[in-house]
């Protein structure tokens, strides 16, 4: 996928971006499906504000942005009985943002992100199915404050009418 963003304004950046992606799909048996999937996005984002007056208050700004983000998953789902379901997710996810701005060092923010998921399922009837979902989230990254973890645990019910 490709697009781009033409400002209309001089102060709003034009963003260019590309995604790719490969993805393999392996029917194991007529009860297990596992996938395999990976994407790469690429953006660039370019703003020059014009204004004012060399060296004073509003002077002329350039900044770029540059962003990439990998993503891998590994997801396993199987048919348990007639009524329960079940399925594993893995994904790995790297994000890289640089901005380079006219007489400053280049900043980078670099980040890690470990989601691991797993479901549970149980169809009541052909209408309403129960679901039983936990998440552990690990993201780091090259700050302090960008480091964490999570732990999501979702009960629901889905109502088909």
């Amino acid at each position: 996928m490709i697009s781009r963003q033409t400002p209309r304004s001089r102060d709003t950046a034009r963003v260019r971006t590309i995604t790719t992606g490969l993805g393999y799909m392996w029917q194991m048996s007529p009860k297990t499906q596992l996938t395999l999937q990976f994407s790469r996005s690429l953006q660039n984002s370019t703003s020059t504000l014009e204004s004012g007056e060399v060296n004073g208050i509003n002077t002329v700004t350039k900044t770029d942005s540059y962003f990439a983000s990998d993503n891998l998953a590994f997801s396993l789902n199987t048919r348990l009985t007639h009524r329960i379901s079940a399925g594993i997710l893995l994904n790995g996810v790297h994000t890289k943002t640089s901005v380079a701005t006219t007489g400053l060092e280049e900043q980078e923010n670099r980040q890690f992100h470990f989601p691991l998921s797993a479901n549970l399922n149980y169809l009541l009837s052909e209408w309403v199915r129960f679901s039983f979902d936990y998440t552990f989230s690990y993201r780091k990254g090259n700050e302090k404050a960008d480091a964490n973890r999570a732990h999501t645990w979702l009960w629901s019910t889905h109502i088909s009418i």
